[in-house]
Formats: C-alpha cells, sequence, structure tokens
C-alpha cells in the first residue's frame, strides 16, 4: 500500500518557492525528502481513516498504490514536475532472484493534486535500489546496473 501525505498550506506554497532559482534546488530535495518521509512512515498503515486521526490539522492522507499496482516498493524520486517515480523489487522479496524484473512506475499528478496517469515508467531491471532524477533524466541504481532513463516523447515511459 501506497500512501501520499501531504499539507494544503505546503501544496499551496510550494509552486512560488519552486519559481525562484535560489531555492529550486532545496525545494525539489525538501519534497523528495518529504515524499519519502510519508511514504516510509505510513506505508505500515492499512486503513487511511486510521491514519487520517493521526495527522496535524491541515494534512491528509490518500490511498495511491496498493497491491496489485504495486508490489514491494523500495525507492522513491521525484522530477522537475512533481511526478512520483517508485521504484519496485520483487526479484528479491518473492524471486526469482536470478531473473531481473523489477520495474519503476510513473504516477503523474493533476494541478488540484489527484492522479493523472499512472504507468510504468521502465522495467525488466536488477534489485532497484536507488534512484535521482537529475537534468532531464531518471538515474536508476539496479544493482549490479546503473543506469539512466529518458522519457523521449512525453508518454510517461522511457
Amino acid at each position: 500500500m501506497l500512501l501520499r501525505c501531504f499539507s494544503f498550506a505546503e501544496v499551496a506554497i510550494l509552486p512560488r518557492l519552486l519559481k525562484t532559482p535560489s531555492m529550486q534546488y532545496h525545494s525539489r530535495r525538501l519534497l523528495t525528502i518529504l515524499t519519502l518521509a510519508a511514504i516510509c512512515g505510513l506505508l505500515i498503515v492499512v486503513d487511511t481513516a486510521e491514519a487520517q486521526k493521526c495527522l496535524h490539522p491541515g494534512f491528509k492522507v490518500e490511498l495511491l498504490l496498493e497491491p496489485p499496482e504495486l508490489e514491494h516498493p523500495s525507492v522513491v524520486a521525484c522530477d522537475d514536475d512533481g511526478n512520483l517515480f517508485i521504484g519496485e523489487d520483487p526479484m528479491d522479496m518473492r524471486g526469482p532472484t536470478t531473473k531481473e524484473f523489477d520495474r519503476i512506475l510513473r504516477v503523474e499528478f493533476k494541478p488540484d493534486g489527484t492522479v493523472k496517469k499512472k504507468t510504468v515508467f521502465c522495467e525488466n531491471l536488477a534489485a532497484v535500489f536507488g534512484m535521482v532524477w537529475h537534468e532531464g533524466a531518471l538515474y536508476v541504481m539496479h544493482a549490479p546496473h546503473y543506469s539512466m532513463f529518458k522519457d523521449a516523447d512525453g508518454d510517461g515511459v522511457a
């Protein structure tokens, strides 16, 4: 299960922060860290209604993906447009460990924060354990490989 947690006040201010050149780098990193913290902290919660009770006022919990859409999430990253990339690592969980079948999902959001589109960004990868977005490309550590993926035609797939 993948949950997203955000503050409405923070969502409203982020676009303004990202337009400031000096804040672009730090804002993207902060957004990535906040996304990681929200995902890691809330993955163990099964019921979104129960998760909502433990949040500060102004925050909301929303279910993004759950099995079978998502299997064994291992790492997340965001691109410059706020799209979320989720690495999956079933090869280390259910195997076989000799076949490369991990994948990375891409979740695109509408301006109101709802999910616009979900795609399999890339697949047939070894164990996905690291991702970073840099200058229009997703760099992925999928041991023993390190690869760079780009969406060349804007369809959400590398």
